[in-house]
């Protein structure tokens, strides 16, 4: 007769490792969508006359070579992969990074007032980024759902390689956290009140 006992329990290291795993997604998808609210801020204040304001410490992408829209674009884009991100995740990952997500753009948005910046789009955007932390959803565009969900046409070459790139960079932080169980997610370096470039 055979033993079935079941299917291999997950150890309580393992389960570590896969909720720091999913806790450094979450941070460095934050991450991007302040990188390109960034760029599109840093465009913004250019086109203004004014000077830009401090950057944050985040994986940095050059977008310089896009156009305005495309940018545009790419923060709708990143924001719905931020909510995607936090929906799918272990509620327990999302309960410990929710109130220092939720500092750190406020922090970020704070700068922006400090620095005199026009209200405009990157405060929505900064806003909906709030929304999708602490309440797991926002409101998107729903022209841009529209263009992107009803007419595959509307897919560019760049859309497609993204979402390759963003599913090469989930399976890459899975294989981190699985070669070192001792590794901690790290949250990236928001800029706050009071702190320069």
């Amino acid at each position: 007769m055979m033993d079935w006992t079941g299917p291999p329990v997950q150890t309580q290291s393992q389960k570590q490792r896969s909720m720091e795993a999913s806790k450094e997604k979450i941070y460095r998808i934050h991450g991007n969508v302040i990188n390109i609210l960034e760029e599109l801020e840093e465009r913004t204040q250019r086109s203004r006359g004014k000077k830009p304001l401090p950057k944050s410490k985040t994986d940095y992408y050059d977008h310089s070579e896009k156009d305005d829209e495309t940018v545009d674009e790419v923060v709708q884009g990143q924001l719905i992969t931020f909510q995607s991100i936090i929906k799918a995740c272990d509620p327990r990952v999302k309960q410990s990074v929710k109130d220092e997500l939720e500092k750190k753009t406020k922090k970020w948005m704070e700068v922006r007032r400090q620095e005199g910046a026009d209200r405009d789009d990157i405060d929505r955007y900064a806003h909906m980024m709030l929304d999708i932390i602490t309440h797991g959803q926002t409101s998107h565009s729903k022209d841009f759902l529209k263009s992107k969900s009803v007419n595959h046409d509307a897919f560019t070459h760049e859309d497609v390689q993204t979402i390759i790139t963003a599913s090469h960079k989930s399976a890459a932080v899975d294989r981190e956290f699985q070669r070192d169980p001792n590794r901690k997610a790290k949250p990236y370096e928001i800029r706050s009140p009071g702190k320069g470039e």
